[in-house]
């Protein structure tokens, strides 16, 4: 039998219950009247014993109905509360009588089945991470010996020539792999509750000063390992903090949030070589410190900044997949043009560092700013 079906047959045995209940009550009352004037007539008692029964007919009744009616409200308060408790993710367990007690079992079954899926679906995020922790092992056990061999070929093999450099090839692009396999170990710690965050008072003025004053006494950025570097001569960051941002503290993990703002820095150096002005902005609203930071570079692909926005409200597909807005972690969607997304991991990991501290990172519709969102009550 459909959902729809179900609902519906159980629909129509509740209404047929109370219609029975109220017909009987009715009879019974009738009954009791009909009782009184046989025993008026019967032994032509006078007109105050017959008020005196009526009157002691309809207290019976009354008192009847009060006990029904307030067990139908302890039925429909205990009702209430176990639909509350399973909305915020408890184990309900009510106790199935009276006329409710279909609707009672109906909710109890729903609750036993989303224990089971939320124990599934805990399980497989388990057996996920083990996944990606062992794997990682395995990568970097090897790793390191080619990281071992590449630097002895470097340091071998005579200055300038062709060997130097392939070993030096082969070192940077080693690193880059061990890189993006701690990267990858973050990701999945943070969107799976599994990286702890080391709270403390943070003030996040001072985390911008040396954020912007790392870069600007640097001379050139390096955006990964093996990349080219960057000279910082053609760039400039505009630090710009309101007076209620100055003294704000909050207690947040320092490390993790100034990873955030050297990502999104660096990223606006690494995507315009050529130098760009890149502006920071901090202030207050609303309860929340927020940070924007913007450059007049080339700007955010429109389905970067899509993807970047939908990131973290999961969705579990039919498949048990975890999917963010139709297209899951291990997949490269496309646009309409067909070409896959960038590589944004850097970003996720951003995005999910500020959702773990309860805030968020959107991309505004100019394309050219990210906004920073913390809330000041943590």
């Amino acid at each position: 039998m459909k959902k729809k079906d179900k609902a519906s047959a159980y629909g129509s045995r509740t209404r047929t219950r109370i219609a029975l209940l109220s017909a009987l009550l009715c009879i019974g009352l009738f009954s009791a009247l009909s009782l009184i004037l046989l025993l008026v007539g019967a032994f032509r008692l006078p007109l105050l014993y017959a008020e005196l029964l009526v009157l002691l007919l309809s207290l019976i009744l009354f008192f009847i109905f009060l006990f029904m009616g307030f067990r139908y409200f302890r039925t429909l308060n205990e009702l209430g509360k176990g639909i509350q408790r399973l909305s915020e993710g408890e184990t309900v367990r009510l106790h199935e009588e009276g006329l409710l007690s279909e609707l009672i079992g109906s909710l109890n079954k729903t609750s036993d089945m989303l224990s089971e899926q939320k124990q599934s679906l805990a399980k497989r995020d388990d057996l996920r991470m083990e996944w990606i922790r062992g794997v990682s092992h395995d990568i970097r056990t090897p790793l390191s010996m080619v990281i071992g061999y590449a630097e002895e070929l470097e340091e071998d093999a005579e200055e300038g020539s062709d060997e130097q450099s392939a070993a030096g090839y082969i070192k940077e692009s080693a690193l880059k792999i061990s890189e993006l396999i701690d990267d990858l170990n973050l990701l999945s710690k943070l969107e799976y509750n599994r990286q702890p965050l080391r709270l403390s008072p943070c003030y996040p003025a001072g985390l911008l000063r040396e954020t912007v004053a790392d870069f600007m006494n640097s001379e050139s950025f390096v955006a990964a390992q093996g990349a080219e570097p960057i000279s910082m001569d053609g760039f400039d960051i505009e630090l710009l903090l309101l007076p209620e941002f100055e003294k704000l503290s909050i207690e947040a993990d320092c490390g993790l949030l100034k990873r955030v703002l050297r990502n999104l820095i660096g990223n606006s150096i690494k995507h315009n070589p050529k130098g760009c002005s890149i502006a920071v902005f901090a202030h207050c609203a609303e309860g929340r410190a927020i940070i924007d930071i913007s450059d007049d570079g080339s700007g955010i692909p429109k389905r970067v900044a899509e993807c970047i926005n939908s990131y973290g409200s999961e969705l579990v597909s039919e498949e048990g997949e975890r999917a963010e807005e139709g297209h899951t972690m291990d997949e490269a969607a496309e646009d309409g043009s067909g070409a896959p997304i960038p590589h944004i991991m850097g970003m996720r990991i951003a995005k999910r560092i500020m959702l773990s501290h309860g805030g968020n990172m959107t991309v505004k519709p100019d394309l050219r700013t990210i906004s920073l969102i913390l809330p000041l009550g943590r």
